[in-house]
């Protein structure tokens, strides 16, 4: 039964890594996404001894992107920096506005206090059945999920890791318009 789980979790994430379901974007605050997925996954975190921190925006801040879907991809990116750090840590979320201009972006940063990645596992982190990790533990596809979610809302995601040294994981995401 758990393998027919496994299979199906992973023809439903190649699926959405193949052809993402188009965004019905909406403009979202971004203090509430960041807290859906930030509640989801406590638990995890306290098994993992992880303490998860949010650093919202002074003012309310605003995204134009399908929630559901930048909820999956922040869960996936929050998961991986969980699973990274061994014996108890703190996985940090930040959100702020980038150039609030006309076509400015919320820039999310996701940083991890864990191993770090060599500069080989960076450039492969977002290939579909790639893992770090020992075999049994994933499927490998939930950054390749992420990215391609992330992509379809107009947003980017970028990684600076280095071992020993933790992770950070940058995503932009576009803001609404006033009065969207």
């Amino acid at each position: 039964v758990d393998q027919a789980f496994r299979a199906r979790d992973m023809i439903g994430g190649l699926m959405i890594f193949a052809r993402p379901p188009r965004p019905q974007p909406t403009a979202t605050v971004i203090t509430g996404l960041v807290n859906n997925v930030i509640e989801s996954l406590v638990p995890v975190a306290e098994q993992h001894g992880v303490r998860l921190v949010f650093s919202g925006p002074a003012t309310p801040l605003a995204v134009l992107v399908d929630g559901s879907q930048i909820e999956e991809s922040l869960r996936a990116v929050l998961l991986n920096g969980i699973e990274a750090i061994a014996g108890g840590g703190t996985v940090t979320v930040e959100a702020a506005p980038e150039d609030c201009a006309e076509g400015g972006t919320c820039l999310l940063t996701v940083t991890d206090n864990g191993t770090g990645m060599s500069r080989e596992t960076v450039e492969r982190m977002f290939d579909p059945f790639f893992s770090g990790r020992e075999a049994g533990r994933g499927i490998g596809l939930g950054l390749s999920k992420a990215l391609r979610l992330i992509d379809a809302n107009g947003g980017r995601i970028a990684v600076v890791s280095r071992p020993r040294q933790g992770t950070t994981v940058s995503v932009r995401l576009p803001l609404a318009a006033h009065g969207q």
